[in-house]
């Protein structure tokens, strides 16, 4: 396992600026948030590329401005969906450009039951998505998002049941969010689970930077080991979770100490 961190966790700085200080964490990787539909041009990502190359820093898994579009994938509405493919695959080419593996993935924000959908286009839009990510060598990598049908481990069986090139991120708040053991999760995604996002909680707060919070996480990695995850761990908070990045720094070699 490798400790990495997301770009999102310095929102709203600019993206390409989050990875010098990435970089003087001494975190050799991060998860890339592209915030914007500008940042998904290709000359945008050859600059990252560029600027993380420098610095040593390399990412396996891109996360996109999602609102804007992974909802739309679904939709019976032919001409949204083809739109919203257009800015999929632009995510997706960066995503390859910067050699990432995986596309962490809301998908649409629809947590209900599939009583009321059509089950026969849901499971053809996402043959397709997933097909189109395998084009550019990237896995979708969904994740269990409290307003997405993954917050639900039993859809999560779903999925796995009908394809293998759908991967997963397990995303410790949102399992907090959606009231959902971690270890169902865990199970529900099995070893198709490629990606984690780390924070911590207590009873006021469901973000937390790792160690500041109750979250047992000498347990959870101990846990992971024993499923034989040996992917990434993303920490992923929010700029409010922190007054300096001296406190992300601890986080992240906390973190450290128990992936060895």
């Amino acid at each position: 396992m490798e400790i990495g961190i997301s770009t999102a966790s310095f929102y709203p700085m600019q993206t390409e600026d989050t990875i010098k200080i990435i970089s003087d964490m001494e975190s050799s990787l991060c998860e890339v948030f592209l915030e914007a539909e500008y940042e998904y041009g290709k000359e945008f990502i050859r600059e990252l590329k560029k600027r993380m190359e420098s610095c040593g820093v390399r990412t396996n898994s891109v996360h996109a401005f999602c609102a804007t579009f992974e909802h739309q994938l679904f939709s019976e509405y032919e001409r949204r969906r083809r739109d919203a493919i257009v800015l999929y695959k632009k995510v997706l080419e960066a995503a390859s450009v910067l050699g990432a593996k995986y596309y962490t993935f809301h998908g649409d924000n629809n947590s209900t039951s599939f009583k009321n959908i059509n089950i026969d286009h849901y499971y053809k839009c996402l043959s397709e998505i997933a097909y189109i990510a395998r084009s550019y060598d990237v896995y979708l990598a969904w994740e269990n998002v409290v307003r997405s049908r993954t917050s639900r481990p039993d859809f999560i069986k779903k999925i796995r049941d009908i394809t293998d090139d759908v991967k997963f991120t397990l995303d410790i708040k949102q399992a907090r969010r959606a009231g959902v053991p971690l270890s169902e999760y865990i199970k529900a995604m099995g070893d198709d689970m490629v990606n984690v996002h780390v924070s911590d909680y207590d009873t006021n707060n469901t973000c937390l930077l790792p160690g500041k919070g109750e979250f047992d996480f000498c347990g959870f990695f101990r846990t992971l080991k024993e499923n034989g995850y040996k992917n990434d761990v993303i920490i992923e908070v929010y700029s409010t979770d922190y007054s300096d990045y001296g406190e992300i720094k601890d986080a992240f070699e906390y973190l450290k100490g128990l992936a060895v």
